[in-house]
């Protein structure tokens, strides 16, 4: 970090492996993030000296119980939470699963209703339908309301207030948009909602670009993955507000003498590993300062949306002030054909509809080590492709 607050990105690619050992301009971070050495490092040194957590009664077992309630604690000062309201999952789609599952499925009665986004990520939306289907065989109706964004791709926020009724018991909401990069204010949808109705809310997007704090936010239910955030894959985590600790019912039964939230929802052997990193990567970007590295993306942003606006042919979707991914298609190719293209000059970049959108964009998403001329060397491409 520079003394202004800069970060000093050369310093921070040191860091990662990826940029030690590859020319190769990666800019697919909506996706996965790469992993800093604090990160694998945390991973060898469980792997290396591995056991199991709350089984032995040995050293080893307990100094490994203490790194996954350390990672839990690190998790939680991340998101100013407390530390019993992280529950670790296997990843985002497990978390927001794990909402309709736990809490709804014992708490909705007939006529309730819930409020999802027919563009967020399928994994915000059909559990929402698969548990309709579960009730309906127990006799219980619910009714799934769908609400868009604005057609620049911003929160509609009369929206959402238009569609909500006293018998909203939950809106799903997605912080950063996984297609669009478009912010969504997750406290002010909560003023303009009835008191009562909960709010779910994807922080995929959000988790490693800015700072989160779930009580400024008012959330009631957070989820987010590991490897958006610099950790290992197959980990994830959801937050719980501990008002609603009651109202929850585990589904799933395993070893270990856990009758409280959050252990009575992490049955079984946990990812030990992935938890493990989880906390590695907590403690980098505190390190590092989430907002120094929210000013670093803000800049590469505004470059990489205005340098694509002036490309001929380019119809950009996500709006001037995406603080996420940035997404744009053209009538002369399809998103796959310019994927390969930018491959072959190892420019990697997502293609596809994001499992969200109706339709095939090109997604560019960078991230803080990412650099202004990796970005320039992207819009060359483009326009020699395009």
């Amino acid at each position: 970090m520079s003394k202004q607050g800069e970060i000093e990105v050369e310093d921070i690619r040191r860091k990662f492996p990826f940029f030690r050992n590859s020319d190769q301009i990666y800019l697919d971070n909506a996706s996965t993030t790469q992993k800093p050495d604090k990160v694998l490092e945390a991973v060898e040194q469980y792997l290396s000296k591995a056991s199991n957590i709350g089984r032995g009664e040995y050293s080893l077992a307990f100094q490994n119980s203490e790194k996954v309630e350390s990672s839990r604690e690190q998790i939680a000062e991340l998101i100013g939470a407390d530390k019993k309201e992280i529950i670790f999952t296997s990843g985002a789609t497990e978390s927001l699963n794990m909402v309709a599952e736990v809490w709804a499925e014992n708490n909705l009665e007939d006529g309730d209703e819930i409020l999802v986004s027919s563009e967020d990520h399928k994994s915000a939306k059909l559990p929402w339908y698969s548990l309709k289907q579960r009730l309906a065989e127990k006799g219980i109706g619910i009714n799934i309301k769908e609400y868009r964004l604005r057609t620049d791709r911003q929160p509609n926020y009369a929206g959402i207030k238009q569609k909500t009724s006293e018998n909203t018991r939950l809106i799903s909401l997605t912080h950063i948009h996984n297609s669009y990069g478009s912010l969504t204010d997750a406290k002010k949808v909560k003023d303009i909602i009835p008191d009562e109705t909960l709010i779910s809310l994807d922080a995929c997007q959000s988790i490693s670009h800015r700072p989160i704090d779930v009580k400024d936010l008012e959330a009631d239910f957070l989820s987010f993955s590991g490897h958006k955030m610099f950790a290992d894959t197959g980990i994830g985590v959801l937050f719980i507000d501990k008002s609603l600790h009651e109202s929850i019912s585990p589904r799933r039964k395993g070893g270990g003498k856990k009758d409280k939230v959050p252990y009575n929802l992490e049955p079984g052997t946990s990812n030990i590993s992935g938890i493990i990193s989880l906390g590695a990567a907590a403690e980098f970007i505190k390190q590092t300062n989430v907002k120094s590295i929210q000013k670093r993306l803000h800049k590469l942003n505004r470059i990489l949306y205005e340098e694509l606006q002036d490309i001929e042919d380019i119809q950009l979707l996500s709006p001037s002030n995406a603080e996420g991914p940035v997404s744009f298609k053209t009538n002369k190719l399809s998103s796959a054909e310019i994927g390969l293209y930018l491959d072959q000059e190892n420019i990697f970049v997502r293609t596809g509809d994001h499992c969200s959108s109706n339709q095939e964009t090109v997604r560019v998403s960078p991230h803080f080590y990412n650099t202004e001329k990796e970005l320039r060397e992207l819009i060359n491409n483009l326009k020699q492709i395009i």
